[in-house]
């Protein structure tokens, strides 16, 4: 530690000539500014010493004349993974002070005399102001745990905890420079190796601050600095990455675009992390959803990130097993709403067309394959650069050495139906085409040997006039093709119809043979269920169609009737007051319409009763006919059927499959007795458990450690295992022999079972001798030619064969695996099971439980059987 009496130094005030740095420190460290060290541990020793280093207002001493002093630690002492001190808080103490009080209690009049001491020297008030304000958390007892504060339902916080007056001041007297080096300030503190927690959690609040509240957008420099920030992230702990990730997401609320940008150099590299990958996608998607209709997401000065976006769609559409599904979906859902953005920030499009338009016609002829939704953005993004005819030349200059986009760049434009302003007419598209076949004649003359690619494009474009299709010729063809085809299938409808009985007399004949295989009563009874079923449905229906209008019909006749009385009460009463001849003529007309309106209403009663009984008849008739040809199509299908389940059916294609291998004196059907809870605790993720023996039968004398005591005298015949341990033809998994017999008959038998599939496995559940032959199994078929995604181990141990270790050494497993181990397991301890966890697996989970030589079934082991294979679904 630095002596407590030396003078206040500052960044810029240290002369350069004196700074010399250490020839030792690693390259991908960050530089630690000098002025950093002295308060880096915030202890209440380090509080006291920095206040004594605070210059007077009187002191004689200037900033520029104070002798530099040496960092006490270097950087290329840092520590990997360093520890972070953390002062644990006492609970008994009565002088609690919780973080948003802290914050509250921040007076800006401190502020205000620290910047008037030494506001001429930049750095040097920049330094004591945020000095000062790291102090004021030396007494925080809570609320520092947290690092991305995610328990506060307010996303302001804890910058809406400050007070007023302090957020105005800070506002006030901090501009961009200073805000870059206070955040080069709060970044260093956060990492030092040395920083106790109330630092770090008072340097992230204040870089949060500098970082959602820049006053511009800052130079290229930042962003080179994130870069570092990078490359080196990765060696701290993970508690204060979280700190500066968060801390990073706060420029979405000022400049989006920058926040997009450090997304992609300093959290996309990070999202195969667990740790991290949660709130990384979360950011990503509160910058696009925030900005998402915002045609000024970019600045003028600022350029979409085009490279990283087209490899984070390539990321999304790549199956991840560190990422969940709903990562997944929102990471797609963000790249959908980047490509939105990058076609509605049109000014900016027709800045940077030029680059965009470079990079985008590079990957319109990739080698991966995409899928039709990403590759669509993009051929939309590649249309929206050609809005400017300066593209044209760049266009040209592309095509030399990227003959094959430009075609399909052509074939995109041929397609596409909307007007591009680029290209006003089919004349400007001629022009091109006959300028790009130019180029390629060139190159394909030239050259000695054969440019294919170019070839490849003359042929297409033998002639310029094959460039330009005509829409309104290609619409009608597509019009001609669209009836004749329609034609056709009615003209072969009609023929089946016609020869429907000799079409099911000749089926029943042709596939009389091909149809004996035993699969399906269940399909035959779901059939005819599902017939029943339609006929009631079809005849409820009708009944309950024709009671509705029938009732409606003999609901709306009284109001009709009462309409008609009440238009007649009105008639006879216009009716008094008219006398004479008038009146005579009246009461004619007004009887005529009473007997035509009843002639009308008895018509249509009439009719509508027709109109119900032709519906009924010929519905019933229609259905009745449906049911006779469904009846035929039933009978070919399910009457040649024996035994189909549509579940299991459904089951294995979305669900896992998984091969079992039982233990030492068991079998595959002994294993699947006793693993009968286990399959039914995962029915919902695993569609099918395949069960196999063992190729070598134990002799029914043998008796050894490992045994299973269920066993009863009538499977005692039928006991199996994989290899034996000694000649006698017995094993012992305590003991170290020279004796392995069976072991590559067994390794030749499992392999030849699993090529011999039609479907391939997911994973592998193992148990005792069955576990430690699956690692050798494994270790027999490489990191490549591996045929499972996963790999679950009960009670395993590595094998005391003497030629069996040559198999051990330098054995990595990098395949995901589940181990299953029994503190009480006599028969296979558990350190065994640990041993080999250890020492030959990198991706390994470890489930303990209480019990002994047996597959525990608990709620606990529940979840994490399902937690874990819910990665591979």
């Amino acid at each position: 530690m630095r002596n407590n009496d030396a003078n206040w130094t500052t960044v810029a005030g240290k002369p350069k000539a004196k700074a010399a740095p250490s020839s030792t420190k690693p390259s991908g460290i960050p530089v630690m500014p000098k002025a950093e060290i002295k308060t880096i541990k915030l202890s209440d020793s380090a509080f006291s010493s920095m206040k004594s280093r605070l210059p007077d207002e009187n002191d004689e001493n200037q900033p520029g004349e104070i002798k530099p002093q040496k960092p006490v630690v270097a950087a290329a002492a840092i520590e990997k993974n360093p520890p972070m001190k953390t002062n644990k808080p006492n609970k008994s103490s009565s002088n609690a002070l919780p973080l948003k009080q802290a914050l509250q209690n921040i007076s800006a009049d401190k502020i205000k005399e620290l910047y008037q001491s030494s506001k001429d020297n930049s750095s040097l008030w920049v330094e004591k102001v945020c000095y000062w304000f790291i102090e004021q958390f030396k007494d925080v007892t809570s609320g520092f745990n947290d690092p991305t504060f995610s328990k506060e339902d307010n996303q302001d916080y804890p910058l809406n905890a400050l007070p007023t007056s302090v957020k105005e001041y800070l506002k006030e007297i901090f501009d961009t420079q200073a805000k870059l080096k206070g955040i080069t300030l709060c970044r260093t503190g956060i990492l030092n190796p040395n920083a106790d927690i109330h630092g770090i959690v008072g340097y992230q609040v204040l870089l949060q601050y500098f970082l959602r509240n820049l006053h511009e957008r800052p130079k290229d420099s930042f962003l080179d600095d994130v870069d570092d920030l990078s490359t080196s992230i990765k060696r701290y702990p993970s508690d204060k990455v979280l700190r500066l990730l968060w801390a990073y997401s706060q420029v979405q609320y000022q400049y989006p675009g920058l926040a997009l940008d450090i997304w992609f150099r300093l959290m996309f590299p990070l999202i195969e992390n667990r740790t991290y990958n949660q709130l990384i996608v979360e950011n990503l998607s509160q910058i696009t959803t925030r900005h998402a209709k915002s045609k000024k997401f970019l600045q003028a000065n600022e350029t979409f990130p085009l490279e990283s976006h087209i490899t984070l769609i390539d990321f999304v559409d790549q199956p991840n097993p560190a990422l969940t599904r709903d990562m997944r979906t929102s990471l797609s859902k963000s790249a959908t709403i980047l490509a939105d953005i990058f076609l509605n920030n049109t000014k900016n499009l027709a800045q940077y067309s030029r680059y965009y338009f470079q990079v985008l016609f590079l990957v319109l002829h990739a080698d991966k394959q995409r899928p039709s939704k990403s590759q669509s953005y993009l051929d939309r993004m590649v249309v929206a650069c050609l809005t400017d005819k300066s593209i044209h030349k760049i266009w040209l200059s592309c095509h030399e050495k990227n003959p094959q986009s430009s075609l399909d760049l052509l074939s995109l434009l041929h397609t596409n139906e909307t007007t591009i302003s680029g290209l006003s007419s089919s004349q400007e598209l001629r022009t091109i085409v006959q300028q790009l076949r130019t180029i390629s004649t060139e190159i394909v003359n030239n050259e000695e040997n054969d440019n294919v690619e170019h070839k490849k494009f003359l042929r297409a474009y033998s002639k310029n006039d094959a460039a330009v299709v005509n829409k309104r010729k290609t619409n009608s063809q597509f019009k001609i093709s669209s009836v004749l085809k329609l034609l056709v299938l009615l003209y072969i409808s009609f023929t089946i119809y016609q020869n429907w009985l000799w079409l099911t007399v000749a089926a029943d004949y042709l596939l009389e043979d091909y149809m004996k295989h035993p699969t399906a009563v269940v399909i035959k009874e779901r059939l005819s269920n599902a017939r029943t079923e339609t006929r009631k449905l079809v005849l409820l229906s009708l009944k309950h169609g024709e009671e509705f209008l029938r009732s409606t019909m003999a609901n709306i006749e009284p109001y009709a009737i009462q309409y008609g009385q009440y238009i007649q009460k009105q008639w006879n009463h216009l009716l008094k007051h008219i006398e004479g001849p008038i009146y005579d003529k009246s009461v004619e007309i007004a009887e005529q319409i009473q007997k035509l309106s009843i002639i009308i209403f008895n018509q249509s009663v009439h009719y509508l009763k027709l109109f119900f009984d032709w519906s009924s008849y010929y519905t019933a008739n229609l259905t009745y006919l449906a049911e006779i040809y469904i009846t035929q199509a039933y009978e070919i299908v399910y009457d040649k059927v024996a035994d189909f389940d549509a579940t299991k059916l459904r089951e294995n294609m979305t669900l896992l499959r998984v091969l079992c291998l039982h233990g030492y004196r068991q079998n595959g059907t002994l294993f699947r007795e006793k693993t009968g809870s286990f399959r039914k605790l995962l029915k919902k993720h695993v569609a099918e458990f395949v069960y196999i023996d063992a190729p070598h039968v134990i002799p029914v004398q043998e008796n050894t450690n490992e045994q299973d005591t269920s066993v009863t005298a009538s499977n005692r015949s039928n006991e199996r295992g994989w290899w034996f341990s000694s000649c006698e033809e017995t094993y012992d998994p305590l003991v170290t022999t020279s004796c392995d017999r069976g072991f590559e008959e067994s390794v030749e038998y499992v392999m030849k079972y699993i090529n011999e599939q039609t479907t391939a496995f997911d994973g592998l559940l193992a148990f005792s001798q069955g576990a430690a032959f699956a690692t050798l199994l494994l270790a027999r078929f490489g990191a490549t030619k591996c045929p499972f995604r996963f790999v679950i181990l009960i009670a395993s141990f590595k094998s005391g064969q003497e030629q069996h270790q040559s198999m051990y050494n330098n054995l990595q497993i990098d395949l995901p695996s589940l181990h299953v181990i029994g503190t009480g397991d006599r028969v296979i301890p558990s350190p065994m099971s640990e041993a080999l966890v250890n020492e030959c697996y990198k991706d390994a989970e470890i489930l303990r439980h209480d019990g002994g030589h047996f597959v525990p079934t608990t709620s606990e082991a529940k979840l994490i059987y399902t937690k874990f294979l819910d990665r591979f679904l």
